[in-house]
């Protein structure tokens, strides 16, 4: 239950803050840039969070046991560090 409130609680506080500072070099010149660039993030999230919990309801795709959840939810942590580099520009080049 731990890593399900964490897993929300990073999703709704981080993601839409973070990604208000960064852009896609292909939208680079079309007008209304910036509600296009939302409108993108939020399209793709709203998806893939369909698809996630659809897929989730199928017991036989995702059977884990609870250690399998806490090391999910771990590198969801991996991923919010890397989230926060790319987004104060402090990168490591040979990672992106």
């Amino acid at each position: 239950m731990y890593a399900l409130v964490w897993t929300f609680m990073m999703t709704f506080i981080v993601f839409p803050a973070t990604t208000n500072d960064s852009y896609y070099n292909f939208m680079k010149g079309i007008n209304n840039e910036v509600s296009w660039y939302f409108l993108f993030n939020s399209t793709v999230y709203n998806v893939f969070d369909t698809v996630g919990r659809k897929l989730a309801g199928y017991p036989k795709c995702f059977n884990m046991q609870s250690k399998t959840v806490i090391g999910i939810s771990i590198l969801r942590i991996i991923f919010l560090a890397t989230f926060l580099l790319v987004d104060f520009n402090v990168a490591p080049k040979w990672l992106f």
